[in-house]
């Protein structure tokens, strides 16, 4: 792919050779950015990354932007990463610290507010969350579910295809089910969603773009761009968008998330969950 675009790169207009050096320089956030992103990094038109798509031979910048996906995450297995690591120990921490950076000011320069609003107020009123998270991306459906029990809202984490399965024959139409997946995606993750959507259940999914392939099973999908630093999934920037949808859910309950708080509170001094000031 990088080499097509390498060639064709003569026969560009100078704006599109723009393009293509921005992509040759930047595979990995050229990969997962939209049209509109790339514009602003490159500063051209839409309308210019749109026609230089179709220079390459495309249809338009999704179908090449497919492609450079392909080219960045279909060979890229986890001894190819081990070899993009960074030498030395402090160049690693940069390394990674940049990359993390590098994905938030992506979100920040185009935060998906509408797809945000309608992932709250889904949330805020199902009568139960159902959230799939599998292997590394787990951990984001814990933290997730570990903090609705904190907001005394109905939440069930799913673990395992048996758990899957039983539980989503007992989900109803007032349900959600929040599935998280992100490349190299996970296909019990995929098949997951798949029945959720069979059922007649409300899926929102979080992944790290409309092109994910759970993405046509969703009826609301929130893209959250990520990156990798050699072997390891970098969750940083779905993190942060966790955290505010947690705290949006929040804000929409009011007295009763703080008297819920309150509550948690005088049990958790009572129990001794938190050690106390002056403890030896």
């Amino acid at each position: 792919m990088l080499e097509r675009i390498r060639q064709a790169r003569g026969s560009l207009t100078s704006s599109q050779r723009k393009i293509a050096d921005y992509v040759l320089g930047h595979l990995e956030e050229a990969a997962f950015a939209s049209s509109v992103l790339i514009a602003r990094r490159v500063g051209v038109s839409e309308s210019t990354v749109t026609r230089f798509a179709q220079a390459l031979g495309f249809d338009g910048f999704p179908a090449l932007k497919e492609a450079l996906r392909e080219s960045l995450l279909g060979r890229l297995r986890t001894t190819d990463r081990m070899e993009l690591s960074p030498g030395s120990d402090g160049s690693i921490l940069f390394e990674a610290l940049r990359k993390d950076l590098a994905v938030l000011n992506m979100v920040l320069e185009g935060p998906p507010l509408r797809e945000f609003s309608l992932f709250v107020e889904e949330l805020s009123r199902a009568r139960v969350v159902y959230v799939l998270a599998n292997r590394s991306t787990y951990a984001l459906g814990y933290y997730f579910y570990f903090y609705m029990g904190w907001l005394g809202r109905p939440c069930r984490l799913l673990s395992g295809r048996n758990e899957l399965y039983e539980s989503l024959l007992s989900a109803s139409s007032e349900d959600v089910l929040l599935a998280m997946t992100f490349p190299r995606y996970y296909r019990e993750s995929l098949e997951g969603v798949r029945l959720a959507r069979g059922l007649g259940v409300r899926v929102l999914l979080i992944t790290d773009d409309y092109m994910s392939p759970a993405a046509g099973f969703a009826d609301h999908v929130l893209p959250v761009p990520t990156d990798f630093v050699s072997f390891v999934d970098s969750p940083v920037a779905p993190m942060s968008v966790i955290n505010a949808l947690l705290v949006a859910i929040a804000s929409r309950g009011g007295h009763a998330v703080r008297r819920r708080f309150e509550e948690l509170e005088r049990v958790w001094k009572e129990e001794k969950v938190y050690l106390e000031e002056g403890w030896s």
